[in-house]
């Protein structure tokens, strides 16, 4: 609903594909190689995951091309699809492995990532999340830091998808034949699905700013005034409280989603995406007051 009224507002058209790899597909063969402790299988995990992002690639050059020349989007004007003219917006998994897909975007160069994160071994033990696999893990590995040794291992099969190994070339560094991207995060403090530490490793790999005013100093970014042209990071606080210690924020409700019902914010997203200028939607700092 939300992005829809976002897309209405702002005269948008939305597409999507699933993330093949993180769909729900995939959930009996994560599930089935977890209880196993065949922790070698992960590797066609990320496997699929790349496909997943060549899809999103192939879907916006479809949209860009054959799409747009379709008689099915001619409303007497002409279509209604603008050929030259294409962003990504993508949350929690969309927004992590957006990370991934603006990396490598050949016909999007601006991107919103909203609550991301990275790498995925730094979120999943900080995610309520991984509740539902944790147990599977156990089923073969009882001890607790045995647990954190084997995510270690997935995640250097993990490292062939996961942002982590990507997001340095989104504005920098850039891989061949790849435009220059700029990307808007979004992060809300106390996110109990994807923590906000992940976010800053997102935002420092990408050599991104931080929106001010901020809420809160984040180590290894600058803080700068809106308008701004450049990446950026823009945190909301909702009132949450964050652990100091290896385990996901349970206490309150969980602002992971709250974003969806801030017109503001998806409206400073949608003039960012068309103009490449990132503003602040707050009065002040972005907090419940």
């Amino acid at each position: 609903r939300y992005l829809a009224e976002a897309a209405n507002a702002n005269n948008f058209i939305v597409i999507g594909v699933d993330w093949i790899g993180f769909a729900s597909d995939d959930i009996p063969f994560v599930a089935g190689l977890l209880s196993s402790g065949e922790l070698s299988r992960f590797r066609a995990v990320p496997e699929r995951q790349t496909q997943g992002i060549v899809n999103f690639m192939l879907a916006i050059r479809m949209m860009r091309g054959a799409f747009s020349l379709d008689e099915a989007v001619d409303m007497g004007e002409g279509s209604v699809v603008k050929a030259d003219e294409s962003y990504y917006i993508g949350a929690s998994q969309g927004g992590i492995f957006g990370g991934t897909l603006m990396s490598v975007f050949t016909d999007v160069t601006r991107g919103v990532l909203a609550v991301p994160g990275q790498p995925y071994q730094l979120l999943l033990s900080r995610s309520v999340n991984f509740d539902a696999y944790s147990p599977l893990l156990r089923t073969t590995i009882a001890d607790g830091p045995a647990i954190h040794i084997a995510l270690s291992y997935v995640q250097l099969l993990w490292d062939r998808s996961d942002p982590g190994s990507y997001t340095s070339h989104i504005q920098n560094d850039l891989f061949p034949a790849t435009p220059a991207h700029r990307v808007l995060m979004l992060a809300a403090i106390g996110d109990q699905q994807v923590t906000t530490l992940g976010a800053h490793t997102m935002a420092r790999a990408v050599g991104a700013s931080l929106l001010g005013p901020a809420v809160r100093p984040v180590w290894g970014l600058e803080e700068v005034s809106a308008p701004f042209d450049g990446s950026a990071l823009l945190e909301f606080d909702y009132g949450n409280t964050e652990p100091t210690t290896n385990i996901p924020p349970r206490e309150g409700e969980d602002p992971h989603g709250a974003l969806n019902d801030r017109p503001d914010a998806l409206n400073a997203a949608a003039r960012f995406l068309r103009s490449g200028l990132i503003e602040n939607p707050c009065e002040g700092t972005c907090n419940p007051d």
